[in-house]
């Protein structure tokens, strides 16, 4: 199996009034390639429209999720490094979402400290990459990324791409 993906970061706008025009469209886009060095992944794991309620929170443990793959069961997946996290908060849902600061084991992957949190507010999202040789390592003390629903109801997707353990680029 090969491993190709792409991390695309947009935005644009043009402003008109009378006498003039402003525009500018600016595009961040990463291409990554099979294998475990630096701008490379082997392994993605996502999530679609999950639910979480107000008040309540899951915790991924990074080196042990599951995930079927091409319509049967694709086993468990456990990522040594993560070179990027894509979060959207569904603009039906009524909360935040808060993503970070996990009880224990927390992953402090693109956070300065274990305790810091990123508030998605509905609608929004956030593309986190860190494309260096070593992206942000998954550890056995390092490891539990959690999602909280705040305020209100949350539905979110989640998609993490990096390097999976046993893996090293087909």
């Amino acid at each position: 199996m090969s491993f190709n993906g792409t991390t695309r970061l947009y935005t644009g706008w043009k402003v008109v009034d009378a006498s003039a025009t402003d525009e500018y469209n600016f595009t961040s886009t990463v291409n990554l390639s099979d294998g475990s060095g630096s701008g490379e992944a082997d392994g993605a794991y996502y999530l679609e429209d999950v639910v979480l309620t107000s008040g309540n929170s899951t915790e991924y443990d990074l080196t042990s999720l599951s995930r079927d793959l091409f319509g049967s069961t694709g086993g468990v997946y456990e990522f040594i490094r993560i070179s990027a996290v894509q979060i959207i908060s569904s603009s039906n849902s009524t909360g935040n979402l808060l993503i970070g600061g996990a009880a224990s084991n927390t992953w402090l992957g693109p956070f300065g400290n274990t305790s810091d949190k990123l508030t998605l507010y509905p609608g929004s999202g956030h593309l986190l990459t860190g494309y260096s040789l070593a992206a942000w390592p998954v550890t056995s003390g390092s490891k539990t990324l959690k999602v909280e629903a705040s305020s209100g109801d949350v539905t979110y997707s989640i998609v993490l791409l990096g390097n999976l353990q046993g893996n090293s680029g087909s």
